[in-house]
């Protein structure tokens, strides 16, 4: 049985967002911080966790394979993962933008 987590690539901005937010939480959560409340802490990793699960979602793997031209004799594949927004993502994106709101709001004004 191979390992889970070695499949697992933090090769785009948004994943690394979600692992830094994840990472963050669970320090949170078991760590007391000196100085900000964990509870603030707790929120703003929560929203950037959430949003970088969001971007995930709203970057999905598209492939267009091409077929043979005069310009091109050969086939052609792409791949990436440009923007292409969904319901669920884009809910995400603004759960988690609130709580990071939320967060920021409470630790400069409060």
């Amino acid at each position: 049985m191979s390992n889970v987590l070695s499949s697992l690539k933090i090769d785009y901005w948004y994943k690394a967002v979600l692992v830094f937010g994840a990472t963050l939480l669970v320090l949170s959560l078991t760590v007391p911080f000196h100085g900000v409340p964990n509870r603030e802490v707790a929120l703003l990793s929560s929203g950037l966790a959430i949003f970088g699960l969001g971007e995930w979602i709203n970057h999905p793997l598209r492939t267009i394979i091409r077929q043979p031209d005069i310009n091109y004799p050969g086939w052609l594949k792409c791949e990436g993962h440009p923007w292409k927004p969904s319901t669920l993502g884009i809910m995400l994106d603004i759960v988690g933008l609130a709580l990071i709101g939320w967060a920021i709001y409470h630790l400069v004004l409060l």
